[in-house]
Formats: C-alpha cells, sequence, structure tokens
C-alpha cells in the first residue's frame, strides 16, 4: 500500500487529519499513530495488526491505495460530475457605492480605488446584451427544466441604478412567454438599503424580487465596520428601512458578514 498521490494531512498539536481530495471524508489520527503508519508504509514493510482498523479506514477512504488505484478513482469521480450548467447571472448595475465599509474587498473605502470605478452604471442597452446572453448560456448548456435560473442583482450599491434594475426585471418576464429557460427564473438582490423607500420596496414586491439588506449585528459596536464615506455609523438608518419593509410587510433576508 502506498499513501495516495491526492491525500492531505494536516497536524493540530498531537493528532493528524489525514483526507483523499477526491473523496473529501476526514480520518483523524493521533500523530503517534500516523507516523508508524508512514513509517511502515515508506519502508515497505508489513503493515502491524496492532494498526488494522486504523489502515482499514484509511483504505476505505482511498487515503492508502494499492499502485495504480489513484487514476481509477479519478476517472470513476471524473464519470460521476455532472456536466457544468449555467443557471446564476450577475447583474453589476453600478460600481459606485453609498457606503465605504472597512472590510470592502473592492476597495470602496480607499480612495485611490474608489477613483477607478466607473461612475457610469449599467445602460438599460449593455442590461439587454446581458439578458440575451444569458438566455444564450442556459439553452446551450444542458438546460434542465426543473432548475430555477436566478438573476443576481449587486454592486457597488445597485440601487443607485434602480431604472435599470426595473427594465431588466420587466424584460426578462416579457420574455418567459416566449422562452423557456425563463420559465422559473427567480430575481434576487443584496442592497446595503439606505435607498430603499416606500415606493422602491412595493415597486421590488410587486416584482416579485427577493431582497436582501446587509447588517453585520444588533448594534452599532457589531456593525462598527459598516460606514459610510464620512467615517459615520449607519445602522440606525439601516433598522429604519427594515422597519418601513416590515410596516409594509415586504418580506426581506439579511446578508451578515462575520468579522
Amino acid at each position: 500500500m502506498i499513501f495516495s498521490k491526492y491525500g492531505f494531512a494536516f497536524h493540530v498539536g498531537n493528532d493528524v487529519a489525514l483526507y483523499n481530495s477526491l473523496r473529501m471524508k476526514p480520518i483523524y489520527l493521533s500523530d503517534n499513530k500516523f507516523k508508524k503508519i508512514k513509517e511502515t508504509v515508506d519502508k515497505n514493510v508489513k503493515l502491524s495488526q496492532d494498526l488494522k482498523c486504523e489502515i482499514d479506514e484509511l483504505i476505505k477512504y482511498k487515503i492508502l491505495v494499492k499502485e495504480g488505484d489513484d487514476e481509477k478513482i479519478l476517472n470513476f469521480v471524473k464519470s460521476v460530475i455532472p456536466q457544468p450548467q449555467i443557471n446564476v447571472c450577475y447583474f453589476i448595475l453600478s460600481e459606485q457605492c453609498n457606503l465605504a465599509c472597512k472590510y470592502c474587498f473592492l476597495g470602496n473605502n480607499n480612495q485611490k480605488k474608489r477613483k477607478r470605478f466607473k461612475k457610469e452604471n449599467m445602460s438599460k442597452q449593455t442590461a439587454m446584451d446581458g439578458i440575451l446572453f444569458f438566455i444564450k448560456q442556459l439553452e446551450s448548456a444542458n438546460f434542465d427544466e426543473n432548475s430555477k435560473p436566478t438573476i443576481l442583482f449587486y454592486g457597488g450599491e445597485l440601487l443607485l441604478n434602480f431604472k435599470t434594475l426595473v427594465f431588466i426585471v420587466n424584460k426578462i418576464n416579457e420574455l418567459k412567454k416566449s422562452c423557456k429557460v425563463l420559465e422559473k427564473v427567480e430575481f434576487d438582490l443584496i442592497t446595503n438599503g439606505l435607498l430603499l423607500n416606500k415606493q422602491r420596496l412595493l415597486k421590488l414586491n410587486e416584482l416579485g424580487v427577493n431582497i436582501g439588506i446587509s447588517i453585520d449585528g444588533c448594534n452599532n459596536e457589531t456593525n462598527k465596520m459598516r460606514v459610510d464615506i464620512g467615517g459615520n455609523f449607519v445602522f440606525e438608518k439601516i433598522i429604519q428601512k427594515l422597519d418601513l419593509a416590515k410596516s409594509l410587510g415586504v418580506p426581506v433576508s439579511l446578508s451578515v458578514t462575520l468579522t
């Protein structure tokens, strides 16, 4: 027996976690037992009977294999992987943002990076091109009639371009009548919520758009990373938007960043 070339070992204190990256089932051993097994395998000597239970588990989960087994396992895994199916489309409606969250991975909290973001929002023509491209991908990727394609609106802050969002939803709802791949499409958005008002909340609800609002906890302390361009907390303002949605009967979910 040999250790699979797809096998990995992670040492934590006096313990070792092993797994085969093609199987992803972890096996845990004491460091002492792992060293004994590794020494036995490396020297190609008879495996010790007092480690039989552990060795059987390593063989079962393909961490220990026979010569040539790795290719067989890889070919089996390839044979059961489904064909890729594209069913999610992101529309980045605006690169601009009205916040400067301290953990922003795009760099909205950095003046130098912020200047590089496009000031022009997505046009209706670009949106239309995106819709047609998404339809083309759905139709050419072994589309499953039971799947639900998703349109996800994102940014920057996507509500800086609310008109284009409404245009996209209306256009797709119109195309549903003649385009089978769009029949079960769903719409999601993630917003910081500050640009929501009564009219927009009701409109999004009417259009069937699922609303996710970003908030990181229950007070200013847990939301101290979420600030506006001036560095001011926005927690209380977001709470007001959540209360407004609740009073209108508009369901929202929460998008939480843990730090």
